[in-house]
């Protein structure tokens, strides 16, 4: 059975793994992202309303008011706070399904940079750390 401490191959290939799984993740996300940015259009939104699990937006497209519910970030402290009622937002909406918007901004970011960032630096360590451990040279061969 494989032993999983430090410098082992067999926690090397772990990291290895989800250092790969995290860029793939990333990359898949960043894609998604950049065809949702392509695909809609720009606005300022308001936040109307907040409360538990979602919060209310409402922008307007060619005049006409449009709401929808935005998910709160599960994270607690600074991103929930800046969700406030009367706060400006940038909303991403398809003009064909303007209900369906979400809001935009560095929320769209985030998570695709903080994978690729991740498993890029979890990548990078692992190649160091073989090149620290490769076999220099013989001396007197």
């Amino acid at each position: 059975m494989a032993e999983f401490t430090a410098g082992r191959p067999a926690s090397r290939g772990a990291v290895a793994l989800i250092g790969a799984a995290l860029l793939a993740v990333g990359a898949y996300q960043g894609i998604a992202a950049l065809r949702l940015v392509a695909r809609t259009e720009p606005a300022t939104g308001v936040v109307v309303a907040r409360g538990g699990s979602s919060y209310t937006v409402r922008f307007e497209m060619e005049g006409r008011p449009i709401q929808f519910q935005a998910p709160m970030p599960t994270t607690r402290g600074f991103a929930r706070s800046r969700i406030q009622v009367g706060r400006e937002v940038l909303v991403r909406y398809d003009p064909d399904a303007p209900g369906e918007a979400r809001v935009g901004g560095s929320a769209l970011w985030a998570f695709p940079v903080a994978c690729l960032l991740i498993g890029a630096m979890a990548l990078a360590g692992l190649a160091v750390d073989s090149r620290r451990r490769a076999p220099g040279p013989r001396q007197g061969a």
